[in-house]
């Protein structure tokens, strides 16, 4: 038969060792979503320092597929992915969700000119209508978790096209053990 210290710290220890396990459980989720958010924003301010950079009659031309002003554009993408290393590539879709502007990086990735995104065409209407950023769920292309963010290329507030930054989802928990040793 059990002593009764043995009952009484079972009865004691138990219930805290299963209390600890689910906070943290909650925790680390809570954790997760949070700063999947705050790479989203981090992203999307990113995104709309280098679409200012961008010319409007640049963008024109990349849209009329002139292969110069894609070169150009392509080559000012390259700079957030070379600043911030969190991000994995920047390219940007038409209207349609078909790739017309990549910078160095995508073409590592598989993404071309040409190609069509797997954007779908809700978020498309929502940067149409609202005219402001938004960051997509995670979804996976060749086997690697995703999050693109999202901006309108908006000259003169007229959509025309839709800026995209991929942010590897597995760079995530590497910012959140950062932010949380940072804290």
């Amino acid at each position: 038969m059990k002593s009764i210290t043995t009952k009484a710290l079972t009865i004691i220890v138990l219930p805290l060792f299963i209390s600890f396990i689910i906070a943290n459980i909650v925790s680390f989720f809570s954790i997760y979503n949070n700063t999947l958010e705050a790479t989203g924003i981090e992203a999307y301010g990113c995104a709309n320092i280098t679409t200012a950079l961008i010319d409007p009659d640049l963008m024109n031309k990349a849209l009329q597929k002139d292969q110069k002003a894609i070169k150009e554009i392509g080559q000012s993408l390259n700079w957030t992915v070379d600043h911030k290393h969190i991000f994995r590539n920047q390219y940007i879709l038409n209207l349609d969700g078909k790739v017309i502007v990549t910078d160095d990086y995508s073409s590592h990735h598989g993404l071309h000119v040409g190609d069509k995104h797997p954007i779908n065409q809700e978020t498309i209407e929502y940067i149409k209508t609202h005219k402001s950023p938004i960051y997509s769920k995670v979804y996976k292309i060749s086997r690697k978790a995703l999050s693109t963010d999202l901006i309108a290329v908006i000259p003169f507030c007229d959509c025309l096209a839709v800026k995209s930054i991929d942010c590897t989802v597995s760079s995530v928990p590497t910012k959140m053990v950062f932010t949380s040793s940072v804290i």
